[in-house]
């Protein structure tokens, strides 16, 4: 789907990271027994929504961990949000119907 819509490889990178570190957010803490991954293409927008039926976990709650510290001094999670963080243009959640959503939006380079 990304080919065909002409994405370049740093943006199909950094939608990747951040799929990829979102879903494993659902996975790890949501407790969902489902979970579905869309992707939106547009002139202006690449637009990705993780929805899940699992408690209700808003994974932008987490504190930025502080990455100044040395690694070993730094408390477990947050980095996957953090990249992700950096990485999109916008990064949003909503709990809806019984249902986590999570938008990732990244504008599309011109």
């Amino acid at each position: 789907e990304m080919e065909k819509a002409e994405i370049g490889l740093r943006e199909m990178h950094k939608i990747n990271i951040s799929v990829d570190e979102m879903y494993s957010n659902v996975i790890e803490y949501s407790q969902a027994s489902w979970a579905r991954v869309s992707c939106e293409i547009n002139e202006e927008d690449i637009i990705v929504h993780i929805e899940d039926n699992g408690i209700p976990y808003n994974p932008l709650d987490f504190k930025a961990p502080d990455v100044s510290k040395p690694l070993e001094e730094r408390e477990i999670g947050g980095l996957g949000i953090f990249m992700a963080r950096k990485l999109l243009d916008d990064l949003l959640y909503e709990y809806e119907n019984s249902l986590n959503h999570v938008t990732m939006i990244l504008h599309r380079k011109k």
